[in-house]
């Protein structure tokens, strides 16, 4: 099992979401970061797995989708760190321009 980082902003990521979805169901809450967590696992297993946009960014980003959000992670150093969770319908562009 390969190791994983979380940019210090994923947990403010995780706990809007969380929060977002929890008033709807807390149950359907507590699933969705299950299943966050283990894709990064999975990125992490796997770190090309993920596809560029360079649509969205000239950075060397890499996303992958998890339902309506994307896990925006880079490799570095072979480790895999998780930049952002974002809903997919956001404008990725700005969030990114934002947030790196």
């Amino acid at each position: 099992m390969k190791r994983y980082t979380l940019a210090s902003a994923v947990e403010a990521d995780l706990q809007a979401i969380w929060q977002h979805v929890a008033e709807d169901s807390i149950d359907s809450a507590d699933r969705l970061l299950e299943r966050f967590y283990s894709e990064f696992q999975y990125l992490a297993d796997n770190p090309g797995s993920g596809h560029k946009r360079e649509d969205l960014t000239f950075l060397p980003l890499l996303f992958w989708t998890t339902g309506a959000y994307l896990i925006v992670y880079w490799t570095l150093n072979r480790e895999l760190e998780v930049l952002a969770v974002v809903h997919g319908a956001r404008h990725i562009p700005e969030f990114l321009s934002m947030r790196l």
